[in-house]
C-alpha cells in the first residue's frame, strides 16, 4: 500500500495471496439498516454485487495477475443508487516469478545458447 488504508490508492498483492478480503462500513446513525453496499472489481467482475448492510466483506479468491479497480458505493435503502458517491482503489496482483520480466529475460538468454 502507499498509504494507511483509509487514505490508500493502490494496493499491491503477490501472486501467493491467494485469498483476500475488502472491508468496508459507513457510519449511519439514523438508519443503520438500511444501508446497501453495492461493490465490483473492475477488469475481473461486469456487474455490481449488492450486500445489505449486516454484510460488509467482499472476498476474492485466486484473482489472476493484473491491474484492478475496486470500487464501492455505500447508499440509503430507496435512494439513488446512481447519485451515490464512489470509492475506489486500484489494485496489482503480480505474476509468478516465472511469469516475471526478469523470468523472461532469463528465458530468453538460453533460448539464444
Amino acid at each position: 500500500m502507499d498509504a494507511p488504508i483509509d487514505q490508500a490508492t493502490r494496493i499491491i498483492l503477490n501472486y501467493s495471496d491467494v485469498i483476500f478480503s475488502l472491508d468496508f462500513s459507513v457510519v449511519e446513525f439514523a438508519s443503520p439498516n438500511k444501508i446497501v453496499y453495492a461493490y465490483k472489481m473492475e477488469g475481473y467482475e461486469e456487474s455490481w454485487q449488492y450486500m445489505p448492510s449486516a454484510y460488509r466483506s467482499a472476498i476474492y479468491r485466486k484473482l489472476p495477475p493484473g491491474e484492478y479497480v475496486f470500487k464501492l458505493k455505500a447508499y440509503i435503502e430507496g435512494s439513488d443508487f446512481d447519485k451515490a458517491a464512489v470509492k475506489s482503489i486500484k489494485i496489482r496482483v503480480l505474476p509468478p516469478w516465472y511469469r516475471s520480466w526478469w523470468a523472461y529475460i532469463i528465458y530468453s538468454h538460453f533460448y539464444w545458447l
